[in-house]
């Protein structure tokens, strides 16, 4: 999805709704995708921005920020899940950015998104994942016109992960 012309808000709801459908395989989101993204109990797991730009300050400028108003409408989406986007644009040939999604399993998170109490979440089932913790893998993106260049060079498969997790 990261190309020219993209608006960074499509990408990061794209990561939400991503995080939906996981949830939903797993049993531990109950309904419709739809509800679920009105109802804003995915900022429990995942509560920050999908990414930042990266250069000589590796995070974005409130003044450039502050001149984008051409932000996607998203009226059946809870305003919460942008509350910590750092960037709000289109996306433009040559940005240098990460692209970091995450899924949490804080208490803190839970309890204060109203997890414990959601009817679109069994609680059963995700006292099961609780334990995990958390993961955010990132990637350093350069945007290039016909799509997205990842410098990133470490290995994202699951056994390498779980090597690297495990102090090899």
């Amino acid at each position: 999805m990261v190309k020219p012309g993209v608006h960074w808000d499509t990408i990061h709801l794209h990561a939400h709704r991503v995080l939906v459908d996981e949830f939903l395989k797993l049993g531990i989101f109950i309904g419709s995708r739809e509800k679920i993204l009105e109802s804003g109990v995915t900022a429990a797991f995942f509560p920050h921005g999908l990414g930042h730009s990266l250069g000589l300050d590796v995070h974005d400028s409130r003044q450039l920020l502050k001149g984008h108003v051409d932000i996607p409408a998203e009226s059946n989406v809870a305003p919460k899940l942008y509350t910590y986007l750092r960037i709000r644009r289109p996306l433009q040939s040559g940005m240098v950015l990460t692209v970091e999604p995450g899924c949490y399993f804080a208490p803190q998170l839970l309890e204060e998104h109203g997890v414990w109490s959601s009817s679109l979440v069994d609680q059963e089932v995700l006292k099961g994942y609780t334990q995990v913790g958390g993961v955010r893998i990132e990637d350093a993106i350069v945007v290039r016109n016909d799509g997205a260049e990842n410098l990133t060079v470490v290995k994202r498969d699951r056994a390498s992960v779980e090597e690297m997790c495990g102090g090899a």
